[in-house]
């Protein structure tokens, strides 16, 4: 079957308009990228190779060049629960001062630049040409080293309760100030089941003259003079640490078991203790208030047969005084009776 002119021009045209359409596709995908709210993007000009970077949302020229596209904010997942994160076991291994392993189940908060020549430099002078490069390269052997020192600050047991806040506080400050310089130093331990006082070399925070922990690694930035953490000087920032879990081996679990219930015992032995004391000095006390009301039973009895005896006393004496009286009395009426018979007889 063969076309006719007219329908040869009619197929040709289509094919062109297709192609063109296409074309134009192409060309308005290489030629404008578009910025979401939550992200940014770099870009690497075609031919020139000349930065840019466009830190608001909206459309802007590509112009074939390179887009390197980042988050503004993301969060970094280290945790063993598949629900959060990736399906794979992202937890960062770490071990105590006392030799005990343990895998740390957290996340953090990772801000991005905000500066555009920071956002050029993460692609151009650092190479990440990615998120997931950075987190991959730079974050997680970062974090990773923040996580190691802050381990080596206690034992695995301390970790476990006593000083789980100061393993989330050590972290949040290493994030904002830098990494910890520690020495070893001598210091006295007390065994949790024996109670018996031991010396022991432990690694501790370095402290300058001015008692504030000495930083490592820091960076002194060439325009202000002042120090700063590596990652400060690309525009990153790390904060929101969020410790999920810590997971030890079952031979740590059994000796914080072991430990929980010998503090148990020394806490009750020490309330059975107190409870004897107690009732011993409420003995006494109740011992002592027996031989006071006695005490002051035998006052009072020994007062009121005083009080009886003066009683006695005083009426008797009040009778004699009457008998005293009636006497007196008796002998003036007889001598008044005798003056009496004697003036009748004169008379």
């Amino acid at each position: 079957m063969y076309l006719d002119e007219n329908e040869t021009k009619t197929v040709v045209k289509v094919v062109a308009g297709i192609i063109i359409l296409m074309l134009l596709i192409i060309m308005s995908v290489a030629t404008f990228a578009t910025v979401s709210a939550d992200r940014y993007q770099v870009k690497q000009a075609f031919m020139s190779g000349t930065m840019s970077a466009k830190m608001t949302p909206g459309v802007w020229w590509q112009g074939f060049g390179n887009i390197y596209d980042f988050p503004n904010a993301e969060t970094f997942y280290m945790v063993a629960d598949a629900e959060e994160g990736t399906s794979e076991d992202q937890s960062i291994h770490v071990r105590f001062n006392d030799g005990s392993d343990s895998n740390v189940s957290a996340t953090a908060r990772i801000l991005l630049p905000k500066d555009p020549q920071q956002a050029i430099d993460l692609v151009e002078k650092y190479s990440f040409k990615s998120w997931n490069e950075l987190e991959d390269e730079f974050i997680r052997p970062n974090i990773r080293k923040i996580m190691t020192i802050t381990a080596t600050l206690m034992n695995a047991t301390e970790s476990y309760q006593s000083r789980r806040d100061d393993f989330i506080f050590y972290m949040q400050d290493q994030f904002a100030n830098g990494l910890y310089m520690t020495e070893n130093k001598e210091v006295d331990y007390i065994d949790p089941l024996t109670q018996i006082v031991s010396k022991r070399r432990v690694s501790v925070i370095r402290l300058g003259e001015d008692g504030l922990p000495i930083r490592a690694e820091l960076i002194t930035d060439p325009n202000t003079g002042t120090q700063m953490t590596p990652w400060a000087t690309m525009g990153i920032t790390f904060t929101q640490f969020d410790l999920k879990n810590l997971l030890y081996s079952d031979t740590v679990y059994a000796q914080i078991a072991a430990q929980q219930e010998a503090r148990m015992g020394v806490e009750t032995a020490i309330a059975n203790a107190l409870k004897a004391e107690q009732d011993l000095l409420t003995a006494q006390k109740q011992g002592e208030a027996a031989v006071m009301t006695a005490r002051y039973t035998e006052e009072a009895q020994r007062v009121l047969s005083l009080v009886d005896a003066e009683y006695a006393q005083q009426v008797a004496e009040i009778e004699m005084q009457a008998a005293e009286f009636t006497k007196q009395r008796d002998i003036l009426l007889g001598e008044g009776e005798a003056e009496k018979r004697r003036l009748i007889l004169d008379a």
